[in-house]
């Protein structure tokens, strides 16, 4: 209850008394000192006013300048190559000072792939291998700073953590690296795309397996499912589906780690359970496996014990949780009811049996790929239920 509302109803029944006391002398305080407490109170509001309106702004410079750098940079790339390639959640590419070499690591399939638009010689060779040593012998905070679109946003997000008082997490994360490739190439092959000559060395299942990737962060997930109340199962599952356990995982909505965090979206929501205060963070930060599957397990328990509490079947809820990982809360209301609001959901869900909440899911979520999400991660999550 507000203080205005608080002290306005004291007031009422002290009035009803009849006494022919003064209500500041009752409760022994000032008219003058609770004026000047309303006037802390108003100011107090304004500030909290002011920041999400700052907040706000960030972020759609934020987004605004990662379309920008992006679109750039993809210009870049087409100067040199008639196919543009960069990283997604499941896939990290990353090109030469000179963007003549690229190389391409499937965390899905576990391949790696490395091209050139330079004509074979052993001179082109050496300058692959070297890239391939120094990208072995880099730390995971350097391979991170690599791509040129974050290196542009993790000066903006520095630079707006100064303006909001906040500090950026230091990166410590997991002892998390690329797995260690082949420094001798084998032979080239000779391919077109788009009609453009391509030098291609294909190096076959050559990463760590994905069970061993898992086991790199199984700890963390533990300690985060500990934290906040979500099944450990879960959060392997979503981050399987979402990244493959690729640590470098991106996309340009723009999402990053292996829980593939949306600033705007998931990382406002959960920054503020998490520090008590919505912060816009790096994309350093979110590439840090620990902060990362913090930020996704804390979002997890805003989608659990938040938006979808009232839904009082846990199968029911969980299939809600799920897409709405993917979707948004908005769109799961909307496929279950026709509206973006959560209390007729509720209030429909609860006369559902959950088989039929998740048909009903699959029918009508607006996107296929939410719907092959949900049923991705249901089938990861039964795996490691078994395990």
């Amino acid at each position: 209850m507000g203080s205005k509302k608080w002290l306005s109803m004291i007031r009422r029944e002290f009035l009803k008394t009849g006494l022919g006391l003064s209500f500041s002398s009752i409760l022994g305080v000032s008219q003058a000192q609770t004026d000047e407490f309303d006037r802390y109170r108003q100011s107090q509001n304004q500030a909290f006013s002011d920041y999400k309106s700052d907040l706000e702004a960030a972020f759609k410079a934020y987004k605004q300048l990662n379309d920008r750098a992006f679109n750039q940079y993809k210009a870049s790339i087409s100067q040199r190559w008639s196919q543009v390639e960069v990283s997604s959640p499941k896939r990290w590419v990353t090109y030469d000072a000179n963007l003549s070499h690229k190389l391409v690591i499937d965390y899905e399939t576990g391949g790696v792939r490395i091209e050139s638009v330079l004509p074979p010689s052993a001179e082109h060779r050496a300058e692959i291998e070297a890239m391939i040593k120094q990208i072995n012998r880099s730390r995971f905070s350097d391979l991170v700073e690599r791509d040129p679109v974050d290196q542009v946003l993790n000066q903006f997000t520095s630079q707006q953590a100064a303006k909001f008082r906040q500090q950026d997490s230091p990166f410590n994360a997991i002892q998390t690296k690329v797995s260690r490739l082949p420094e001798t190439l084998p032979k080239p092959q000779l391919v077109r795309q788009n009609q453009q000559p391509i030098v291609r060395y294909v190096i076959p299942l050559s990463i760590e397996s994905l069970t061993k990737r898992e086991q790199a962060y199984w700890q963390e997930v533990n300690n985060q499912a500990n934290r906040w109340k979500i099944s450990p199962a879960l959060i392997m599952a979503i981050t399987r589906t979402e990244s493959a356990f690729n640590p470098l995982a991106k996309s340009y909505v723009p999402a990053y780690g292996l829980m593939q965090i949306v600033p705007r979206s998931a990382g406002m929501d959960a920054t503020q359970l998490i520090y008590g205060e919505s912060r816009l963070v790096s994309p350093n930060y979110l590439y840090n496996p620990s902060n990362n599957l913090q930020m996704g397990s804390a979002y997890l328990h805003i989608l659990e014990y938040r938006y979808f509490k009232e839904v009082r079947d846990p199968t029911a809820r969980l299939y809600c949780v799920i897409a709405a990982y993917n979707t948004g809360p908005g769109n799961v209301a909307r496929a279950i009811t026709g509206s973006t609001k959560l209390s007729p959901l509720y209030a429909r869900v609860n006369t559902m049996t959950p088989s039929q909440v998740h048909d009903q899911l699959m029918a009508n979520l607006p996107y296929d790929e939410t719907k092959n999400y949900l049923r991705k991660v249901l089938a990861a999550q039964a795996d490691y239920q078994k395990a």
